[in-house]
């Protein structure tokens, strides 16, 4: 019987092991037992588990990807005679065959922002954002769309450094087969996705539009918090919203692929905005953060203003928000010439 280890986290596509679960090819795991940094695995059913698997390889070609974002670095398919004393703790593989699923090998990166505890006394939150920004602006820069950023899908390690994780829904700009992913369940409370994305895929599958906003405003909390915390009225909010429907020929018509052709580049500066401000949120009851945040807040305001806009024609792409806080940052001076030459420097 096969060893491996206990359930560290149980999500829509996949079961996530530490120590690692064990594969069915014998030297595939003596292989994968000499490289003692890779101590995670991902069980998950096996089409899910190629497109991540193809996914992360072309994450890993980015230059400083291990900087900024944790993904799987081989597949196998598991020993069919693994039983482990929470295997049956995970969801997806009930009523499922070993064989139907892989393993998906990845070190292990921290903890899941929702659940990680900041020592607030030496927590430099300005750099935590510009590294989760910076994350997001090498997305940018490569042409790819996570589509999926939320507090679990942001790992913390020991040094306070995030890294974004699971892009099983991740988009490839250049690839020629995305628009069959752009449909979705609709959902107005779905504080990750971009309000314009919510609008457009709404009215694909015939919802009102003017109906879908107030549900948006009605619904997510966060949005309240934006309005609060950057001093934006929350009147002025909606209306930025309407008036981008009004003037969009494509959300209009539901044309969600010209909608994300034009737009892609700040669908995951959204997310990242929506989690500064409620990371914010939630920490700045302590007195440590709040005197922290004093010597930042000038700076960064204006940043997840932009961020957080509800139109995608005024809100800043991470490229954009990174220039801002830092026009000297590594990843600015050595890849965003050009995209800021094209899409403007704010």
């Amino acid at each position: 019987m096969s060893s491996g280890g206990e359930l560290m986290g149980d999500g829509a596509y996949g079961c996530i092991f530490t120590p690692p679960l064990k594969c069915k090819n014998k030297k595939t795991q003596q292989r994968l037992d000499k490289k003692k940094d890779l101590t995670i695995t991902k069980i998950i059913l096996t089409p899910f588990a190629k497109k991540e698997n193809a996914v992360a390889a072309i994450i890993r070609k980015i230059p400083l990807w291990k900087n900024y974002f944790v993904v799987s670095e081989t597949m196998c398919e598991p020993s069919a005679t693994q039983k482990e004393k929470d295997l049956d703790s995970c969801h997806v593989i009930k009523d499922s065959k070993m064989s139907d699923f892989r393993l998906l090998f990845m070190p292990y990166g921290g903890q899941p922002l929702n659940l990680y505890r900041f020592n607030l006394k030496q927590f430099d939150f300005m750099e935590f954002a510009t590294h989760l920004i910076a994350a997001g602006a090498i997305l940018n820069l490569f042409g790819v769309v996570h589509r999926d950023i939320h507090f679990g899908n942001i790992i913390v390690d020991a040094d306070n450094v995030p890294r974004i994780i699971d892009f099983n829904l991740a988009i490839f700009k250049e690839h020629s087969d995305f628009e069959i992913q752009l449909s979705h369940h609709y959902d107005p409370n779905y504080p990750q996705e971009p309000p314009d994305s919510t609008l457009v895929n709404a009215i694909k599958k015939e919802h009102d539009p003017l109906s879908v906003i107030s549900s948006i405003f009605k619904k997510r909390t966060t949005l309240r918090k934006v309005s609060t915390m950057l001093n934006v009225p929350f009147s002025q909010m909606e209306k930025e919203l309407e008036d981008f429907y009004y003037s969009s020929k494509s959300v209009q018509k539901g044309d969600d692929l010209k909608w994300f052709q034009t737009y892609w580049r700040t669908i995951d500066s959204w997310a990242i905005g929506m989690i500064l401000v409620e990371l914010i949120s939630k920490i700045s009851l302590w007195s440590e953060f709040s005197y922290s945040m004093e010597q930042v807040k000038d700076k960064l305001r204006p940043v997840l203003r932009g961020l957080c806009a509800m139109s995608p024609v005024h809100r800043l792409d991470c490229v954009q928000a990174l220039h801002m806080i830092d026009p000297r940052h590594f990843v600015i001076r050595t890849y965003a010439t050009a995209w800021l030459e094209k899409v403007g420097a704010q």
